[in-house]
C-alpha cells in the first residue's frame, strides 16, 4: 500500500481532535500494511510519541505558520503518490488542488460545513448533522456523511454496537485535549456543591489541559469514589467509558466514543462548529444539551438529565446504532476502492443498517415526496424495522457502489402474487441512474424470495424522478386517487414482461 500523508495540527487553540481522529484512520491504514506520516504543528510530545508508537512518523512544522511554506512541505511529501488527508479549519480547495497536482488522492475532513468549494477526491463529515450541509463539490468528489464513518481509534472498536452488559456506575467527565475554558474543574466544583452529587466518577484531563489544580480540589470534595487522571491512554479510556453510567463531555471527538458504548451524555458545545452537531444529536435523542455553563445552575441540569429514565434509555440504544465502530474501516475501504472499476453490488439489509435506513427515511426530499411527510422518530423506526428484517413477506436490499451505500429498495408482499415497492437513493448519488439499477438488480431476487410475479408502486404525481425510474424499468402507469389524494400507481408483471421481451 502507498503511504498516507496526514496534515493536522494540535495546539492549545485547536486542541487534539484533528490528530486523534485521523489517528484512527492511520491505525487502519497501517494495519493493512500502509505507512503513514503526520505533518503539522503538534505541540504535545506525548502525541508525537503516540504517533510513533503506532508505527507512524512525524514531520514537524516549526516557527510561525506560513501558508505557502507549509503547503510546499506537504506537497513535497505527498508527491510520492498515495493519499493525503487534510484535517483542520484552515484548509481549502486550493490546498486540495495543490495536493492533487502533486500526484496523490486527497481526503478532506470537515465538520464546520462552511466550505465554499471542495476539490478533494473524498470529503468526510462524520457528524450527525452532515446531511443538512450543501457542499459545492467539484466533479469527481464523493462525500461520506454521518456517524457511519465516525473515526474511532482501535481501542474503541472492540465492543461498540454491543455495549457491556455489566452493571455500570459512575460519571465520566472530559472536555477534550486542551479544555481551554477550564470546564473540568468548574463542572466538578458544581457537582461537589450539589445536594446529591454522583457518588462515583472519573474525570480525565487531555494532554494539553492546564486546569488541573481546580479539578484536584473539586475531586477531593467529591470524595473517595472519584478520581482524576491526566492524558489517559486509549486502553484506560475504553475501560472508563465502558464502565460509566453517564457522561459530561464536550461535543467533540469523545462524543462518538461515548455514543458507541451507549453512554448517555450531557454535552457542551465548547466550539462554534460543535453547536450544530449538538443541536442535531439532541433533536434525534442521542444526547442532552448542557447549554452554556452557569455555576449555580449546572448541578440542577445534571439532576434533570440523570433522572429522565426514558431519555437515558433512548441514548443507550441509539448511540451504538449510530456509531458501530467500523467508521475507520469504511473510510479506508472507500479510499482503496476509489480507483477501482467495481460494479455496484446489492446486499440484504440487516440490523446494523438501522441508523442508515433511518437517515434515508428522514431525508428532507424523501419525506416531502412521501404520503406521510412527518419525520419518523427513532423509537418508531426501530419498532417498525425489526420485524421486517425477519419477515418472510418482506425483503430490503441496499445498493453499494465502491463500498459506499447509495440506495435502498423494499418489497412488501401484499397478496399471493404481488409485492409493493418503495425505494430511495442517497442524496449525493441522485441523477446517476442508480434508482433504475436498484430496481433491475433487486426485482429478480424479490420475485424469487417472495414467490411473486407482479409488483406495484405508488407515487405522488409531482414525484417526477420516481415516475421516470418506474417508466424506464418497464412499469405501466395508472393515474388515480386514494383517500381523496391524487397518486400514480405503477404495475409490473414479470411474465408479461418476459413475453414482450421475447
Amino acid at each position: 500500500m502507498n503511504r498516507l500523508v496526514i496534515r493536522a495540527d494540535a495546539d492549545q487553540a485547536r486542541g487534539t481532535g484533528h490528530v486523534m481522529r485521523t489517528l484512527a484512520l492511520a491505525q487502519e491504514w497501517h494495519q493493512r500494511g500502509g505507512p503513514f506520516l503526520y505533518i503539522g504543528r503538534i505541540l504535545s510530545k506525548a502525541l508525537e510519541r503516540r504517533i510513533e508508537e503506532e508505527g507512524g512518523a512525524v514531520r514537524r512544522l516549526d516557527g510561525v505558520p506560513d501558508r505557502d511554506r507549509d503547503r510546499a512541505t506537504v506537497h513535497e511529501e505527498a508527491g510520492r503518490g498515495g493519499w493525503a488527508v487534510l484535517d483542520g479549519y484552515d484548509f481549502d480547495a486550493d490546498d486540495e488542488q495543490d495536493l492533487r497536482s502533486a500526484g496523490c488522492r486527497v481526503l478532506s475532513v470537515d465538520d464546520s460545513g462552511s466550505r465554499a468549494r471542495v476539490c478533494a477526491d473524498l470529503l468526510l463529515n462524520q457528524n450527525a448533522c452532515a446531511d443538512r450541509i450543501e457542499y459545492d463539490c467539484s466533479p469527481g468528489t464523493t462525500v461520506l456523511r454521518g456517524p457511519r464513518y465516525a473515526l474511532l481509534r482501535k481501542s474503541f472498536r472492540g465492543q461498540p454496537g454491543r455495549p457491556s452488559q455489566q452493571a455500570r456506575h459512575g460519571t465520566f467527565v472530559m472536555f477534550g485535549g486542551s479544555d481551554a475554558a477550564g470546564l473540568t474543574g468548574r463542572v466538578l466544583s458544581s457537582l461537589a456543591a450539589s445536594d446529591d452529587p454522583p457518588r462515583a466518577g472519573v474525570a480525565v484531563l487531555g494532554p494539553l489541559a492546564n486546569a488541573g489544580a481546580d479539578a484536584k480540589r473539586a475531586i477531593k470534595r467529591l470524595g473517595s469514589g472519584w478520581s482524576l487522571e491526566s492524558d489517559a491512554g486509549d486502553e484506560r479510556l475504553t475501560a472508563i467509558i465502558s464502565n460509566s453510567e453517564t457522561a459530561i463531555a464536550a461535543c467533540g471527538t469523545s462524543i462518538w466514543e461515548l455514543a458507541a458504548f451507549g453512554v448517555p451524555t450531557l454535552a457542551f458545545a465548547v466550539a462554534e462548529n460543535q453547536k450544530q452537531v449538538l443541536s442535531c444529536l439532541v433533536g434525534m435523542g442521542a444526547a442532552a444539551d448542557a447549554g452554556p455553563f452557569r455555576e449555580g445552575e449546572f448541578a440542577a441540569s445534571f439532576d434533570r438529565f440523570r433522572s429522565d429514565a426514558s431519555a437515558l434509555a433512548r441514548m443507550r440504544d441509539l448511540g451504538p446504532a449510530m456509531v458501530d465502530g467500523r467508521g475507520a474501516r469504511r473510510v479506508a475501504d472507500a479510499m482503496l476502492a476509489f480507483d477501482s472499476r467495481a460494479e455496484a453490488e446489492l446486499r440484504p439489509a440487516d440490523a446494523g443498517d438501522a441508523f442508515l435506513l433511518w437517515g434515508w427515511a428522514n431525508d428532507a426530499s424523501t419525506r416531502a415526496q412521501s404520503f406521510q411527510s412527518e419525520a419518523i422518530p427513532w423509537d418508531d423506526h426501530r419498532r417498525w424495522l425489526a420485524p421486517r428484517l425477519t419477515s418472510e413477506a418482506c425483503r430490503i436490499y441496499i445498493l453499494e457502489w465502491k463500498t459506499i451505500p447509495v440506495g435502498v429498495v423494499r418489497y412488501d408482499r401484499i397478496d399471493a402474487a404481488m409485492a409493493r415497492i418503495s425505494f430511495a437513493v442517497d442524496r449525493d448519488f441522485r441523477g446517476q441512474g442508480l434508482g433504475l439499477k436498484l430496481l433491475e438488480m433487486s426485482r429478480p431476487l424479490a420475485s424469487r424470495d417472495l414467490a411473486v410475479e407482479s409488483f406495484e408502486a405508488e407515487t405522488l404525481p409531482e414525484n417526477a424522478p420516481s415516475r421516470k425510474v418506474f417508466r424506464r424499468a418497464g412499469f405501466l402507469e395508472e393515474p388515480g386517487a386514494r383517500g381523496g389524494r391524487p397518486r400514480i400507481r405503477f404495475v409490473f408483471n414479470c411474465r408479461q414482461a418476459s413475453r414482450m421481451g421475447s
